[in-house]
């Protein structure tokens, strides 16, 4: 059983030192593929680590783009588990060992394994979504649930291990999407393909998504990300394409994703900066979903 990671960057803030110390003790092979970055990667410290191999990219293509890359390349190489990260991901020892275990653990219609996560501006633990015989559940994970198989319907790049032959099954990521709900869309797919996706309650990871702080408002909880408006508009788009393209298959997600784009027009508008430009990139890009106007945005 051979296992590899795959780093997306894209002009990092901090070195990938620990993150690659890491992986090269617990992979088989690491591969960072680079979306064309202005700056130095600072690599120097494993460029004759044999285990290790960079990627450039002649353009950003986008996080799914890179990620085919980097499964493609595995592919050839007989890797049986890829680990997922973006650039700012950090592990612990036994990370890699941990996802492997709940694959030995259970049947092997089992395609992804994700950790839970913390999200370090937040300061709050992930929900996960599932959605099951046309119901939609919300829930978290805690320690308390090691040992039980605890079933999803998403999870993020970052942390996920997924088994080669189901991602060759499911076929590759939607480039198409260049960067939001990349890793949404992938996961319907690998179950609509008769895969299961599962947390590894073991494992907490550490994340941060976007700049995203805590506000109360009228009893409801927001979470505003703080994205840029050209994130708002992927999310829009890629979030509306995405609920037409599996209404019949997973009808919940048309529901989910309405709630989410609330939450998102009202964390913009009652606590981002940016608002105008922000909102009319969020209509635009539900109009470019409607017109199935997809690819990176020019």
């Amino acid at each position: 059983m051979t296992t590899g990671a795959v780093i997306v960057t894209f002009n990092p803030q901090n070195p990938l030192d620990d993150l690659l110390g890491q992986l090269l003790e617990q992979c088989d092979r690491v591969l960072v593929v680079d979306n064309a970055s202005q700056k130095d990667l600072n690599l120097q410290r494993f460029e004759n680590h044999p285990g290790l191999t960079l990627i450039r990219l002649s353009d950003n293509f986008g996080i799914a783009h890179a990620l085919n890359v980097g499964f493609a390349e595995l592919q050839k190489t007989g890797t049986d588990f890829v680990f997922t990260f973006d650039q700012d991901s950090k592990i612990e020892a036994g990370f890699v060992q941990s996802a492997l275990e709940v694959f030995g653990q259970n049947t092997p219609d089992t395609a992804l394994v994700a950790p839970n996560f913390f999200d370090v501006n937040s300061r709050t633990y992930a929900r996960f979504t599932l959605f099951e015989n046309g119901s939609m559940e919300s829930f978290q994970v805690s320690e308390s649930d090691i040992g039980r198989e605890i079933r999803t319907s998403f999870a993020i790049t970052s942390g996920a291990c997924i088994r080669m032959t189901a991602h060759q099954k499911a076929g590759p990521l939607r480039d198409d999407y260049f960067i939001d709900h990349v890793d949404s869309e992938y996961c319907l797919r690998l179950q609509k393909a008769g895969f299961k996706l599962l947390v590894n309650p073991a494992v907490c990871f550490k994340h941060a998504i976007g700049n995203r702080t805590v506000h109360r408002f009228l009893g409801l909880t927001f979470k505003p990300n703080n994205h840029s408006y050209l994130r708002r508009y992927y999310i829009s788009r890629n979030g509306f394409h995405m609920a037409k393209l599996y209404r019949e298959d997973f009808p919940q997600m048309q529901k989910l994703n309405l709630l989410r784009m609330i939450h998102e027009v009202g964390c913009v508008v009652l606590y981002e900066t940016g608002k105008l430009k922000k909102l009319s990139y969020i209509v635009r890009g539900y109009q470019d979903a409607r017109n199935n106007k997809l690819g990176k945005l020019t």
